[in-house]
């Protein structure tokens, strides 16, 4: 752990990573990448966003998302199973953040 809290250290001090805020539920701080880091390595951003696009696939096919695969940019809903904190909290750490930011764009959308 404490080479990833050094490696994280790095990436904030050269303007890679910001800090975007803390997770309300867990406490943890979260960390989003800077415009500069998008410019200068969009290899290893591309593969940020792969790894977030599969565990949205994930939640889907655990049955807290639903939406229409077939569709090129499908619209992606949450589903009851999303709202129940107990199977919420089953959830590895990475997919259950991934759920809460859905949640966090549906409500900042209007959508529920």
């Amino acid at each position: 752990m404490e080479q990833n809290d050094d490696m994280l250290q790095q990436l904030i001090l050269d303007g890679m990573v910001e800090f975007a805020g803390i997770d309300e539920k867990t406490g943890e701080m979260l960390y989003a990448f800077t415009k500069k880091a998008i410019e200068e390595y969009p290899g290893f951003i591309q593969t940020s966003i792969e790894e977030h696009i599969r565990d949205i696939y994930s939640l889907w096919e655990l049955g807290f998302l639903d939406m229409n695969i077939a569709e090129e940019n499908p619209l992606v809903r949450i589903t009851k199973k999303a709202l129940d904190q107990e199977q919420v909290y089953s959830l590895p750490t990475e997919l259950r953040l991934t759920l809460q930011q859905i949640i966090e764009a549906s409500r900042d959308n209007g959508e529920f």
